[in-house]
């Protein structure tokens, strides 16, 4: 083996392993980034789902509050703890 084609091939094994090493950092930034996108769209579902909650609760208040006068509804909601007491 001549000396040209021993050190072409130091070159080429070099350079796999260089690209190898990028393609390795790569894929664990991309999980890393996978992984705070999903933390990211858990928290979106979640305040999705309060915010939810928080209309269907405001939603019944509302509607008793149309069906019965205030002193009622107010002990009610101070009952249930949805309100300071006096």
């Amino acid at each position: 083996m001549n000396t040209i084609s021993f050190i072409s091939m130091i070159t080429v094994i070099a350079s796999l392993t260089v690209a190898i090493f990028y393609q390795v950092k790569f894929k664990q930034r991309l999980k890393e980034e996978l992984k705070a996108v999903k933390k990211e769209r858990d928290d979106l579902i979640l305040g999705f789902k309060r915010m939810q909650q928080n209309a269907k609760k405001y939603r019944v208040i509302k509607e008793d509050a149309f069906h019965c006068d205030v002193d009622e509804l107010l002990k009610r909601m101070r009952d249930k703890g949805e309100v300071y007491p006096e």
